[in-house]
C-alpha cells in the first residue's frame, strides 16, 4: 500500500481500456521506484545435448544515485553441437543412393549493453545505451556420398567432401 500514489475510478472508461463488461474500471496508479544504490545479478546455466554440453553465463549490475542511473550487462554463451544424417534411396536399373554426413559445430557468443540514465523530471528521462554482440560459428561439415549399381559396378560413383566453415560476427549499436 505504500508503493501507491492515487487509485482512479472510472465509470465509464474511455476506448483506450478496452474495457470488457459495464462494470468500469479501477486504476491504480503507483509511485515510482527511487531506490539508490547498487544491485546486481550473476548467473551461471549448463546445458546439456545430446553428446555436448554448453553454458550461457553473464552478469548484470545497476546503480543509480539522485537522478543519474548506469547499468551494464554482459553474458556468454558456448555450445557444441553434432549433427548426423544418413539417407538411402533407390535409382532406376537397380541403383542405390547412400550419404552419410556429419557436422560438428562450435558457438560462441559475447553480448554486452551498458549505458547512462538522467531523469529530467519524474516522468522523462535521457538516455544513452551502447548495444554489441560478438560471435564465432566454426563449422566442420564432412559428407560421403555413394551410388552403387550392384549389376553394373562401372557405373558406381563416389563423393567423399570436408566443408569447414568459420563465420565471425560483429554488431555494435548507440542508441
Amino acid at each position: 500500500s505504500e508503493d501507491i500514489k492515487s487509485i482512479e475510478i472510472m465509470a465509464h472508461p474511455p476506448a483506450e481500456y478496452d474495457a470488457e463488461g459495464s462494470g468500469g474500471i479501477v486504476n491504480i496508479i503507483l509511485k515510482k521506484k527511487e531506490q539508490a544504490g547498487l544491485n546486481g545479478t550473476v548467473y551461471s546455466n549448463f546445458v546439456q545435448g545430446k553428446k555436448n554440453p554448453g553454458t550461457s553465463d553473464g552478469v548484470q549490475l545497476n546503480f543509480k544515485k539522485g537522478r543519474v542511473g548506469l547499468f551494464a550487462n554482459y553474458s556468454y554463451d558456448y555450445q557444441k553441437f553434432y549433427q548426423a544424417l544418413t539417407q538411402e534411396r533407390n535409382f532406376s536399373n537397380d541403383g542405390i543412393y547412400t550419404a552419410a554426413n556429419n557436422a560438428i559445430k562450435h558457438y560462441s557468443g559475447n553480448n554486452i549493453r551498458t549505458g547512462f540514465t538522467y531523469d529530467i523530471t519524474d516522468k522523462q528521462y535521457l538516455a544513452i545505451d551502447y548495444t554489441g554482440s560478438f560471435s564465432s560459428d566454426v563449422e566442420n561439415f564432412k559428407a560421403l556420398s555413394k551410388v552403387s549399381y550392384p549389376s553394373n559396378p562401372a557405373n558406381n560413383s563416389v563423393s567423399n567432401g570436408l566443408f569447414p566453415n568459420d563465420w565471425q560476427g560483429k554488431y555494435n549499436n548507440v542508441g
